[in-house]
């Protein structure tokens, strides 16, 4: 049963995604917002959802192994997979202040997060975690990265300009979007649930079930919306979609869950803190390197060989 009901799932992730993208892209041009604006808020919002909904659910449940799983797995998932099969499908140009503002905020995330859990360091005897104080400070940092957004609205809404091909109605594009989040949402859990039920049948601990299962099933959203974004060439928002889940997944989602129980880190954690912030700093060094601020396909080859390899070393 559980293997059945993973086709309609993917099948409302693939619908949702696509009226997501396509009614975010009309939104943005009909208004004149930058693109990656919406990208960053409304669409990584939108498929960063059910990573929020399996977190909180896992903060009342006690299943704190879960949680981490699921965002740091869901973050190398984002980058490593995502990303790669989008810059393999098209070449991804990143934008100055993606290279300069948006990726240094998701490599900030991966570095805080290495330097809140070292409880140990500060004080002999105590267990490393994210606790209460730790998802406060990741919560101001949110606040911090939706005032810059904001003020991306505010000075990108003056310049841009209208495009002649902006759909006729606002109504129809808001549609798309309130469709696309609900199906993705839907899909998602639908995926999760099927596929928890798979795994546990083979006796997967729960740190490695919500690294990459769950991770993988909270993230076919992200992998949908990104991969049509860059199908259609809409590359903004296959690249704001990642570098704003990754950032909300951190900030927003871990914060809040390690606020209503503080999240003690499995055994392993570190390798997963360390490579989350790897992955993110390797993405910045590609938009620095080769032709212009591009992540090129061969870039894109090389992020999946990096997931490859990360899920071998977690699972064996």
């Amino acid at each position: 049963m559980g293997a059945l009901l993973l086709i309609p799932g993917f099948i409302a992730l693939i619908g949702g995604g696509n009226a997501l993208v396509t009614g975010a892209a009309g939104i943005a041009r009909k208004l004149r917002i930058p693109p990656m604006a919406v990208a960053l808020t409304l669409v990584a919002f939108g498929t960063s959802a059910p990573e929020w909904v399996v977190s909180l659910v896992a903060a009342g449940t006690g299943q704190t192994d879960m949680i981490f799983g699921n965002v740091i797995g869901s973050n190398v998932i984002n980058i490593a997979l995502i990303l790669g099969i989008a810059a393999i499908i098209r070449v991804l140009p990143a934008k100055t202040h993606t290279v300069w503002i948006e990726i240094p905020f998701a490599i900030l995330s991966g570095l805080l997060l290495l330097i809140l859990s070292r409880d140990r360091l500060l004080e002999h005897g105590s267990v490393d975690a994210i606790g209460r104080i730790d998802g406060i400070v990741l919560l101001l940092f949110f606040a911090v990265f939706l005032a810059y957004v904001a003020s991306m609205l505010v000075s990108g809404t003056a310049h841009e300009e209208p495009d002649s091909t902006a759909e006729k109605r606002l109504f129809a594009s808001v549609l798309r979007v309130v469709i696309g989040i609900p199906l993705l949402i839907v899909g998602g859990r639908v995926v999760v649930q099927s596929a928890s039920e798979i795994a546990t049948a083979f006796g997967l601990s729960e740190r490695v079930i919500g690294a990459t299962i769950v991770a993988a099933g909270t993230s076919l959203p992200e992998l949908v919306t990104s991969v049509v974004a860059a199908g259609k060439g809409h590359t903004d928002i296959a690249v704001g979609n990642i570098v704003g889940s990754n950032v909300f997944n951190t900030f927003l989602i871990l914060g809040s869950a390690a606020v209503i129980r503080p999240i003690p880190l499995p055994t392993g954690a570190t390798t997963d803190l360390a490579i989350n912030f790897a992955l993110a700093a390797l993405l910045f060094s590609f938009t620095l390197t080769g032709r212009g601020r591009n992540i090129e396909r061969w870039e894109g080859i090389l992020l999946l060989g990096c997931f490859i390899t990360y899920e071998v070393f977690l699972l064996v």
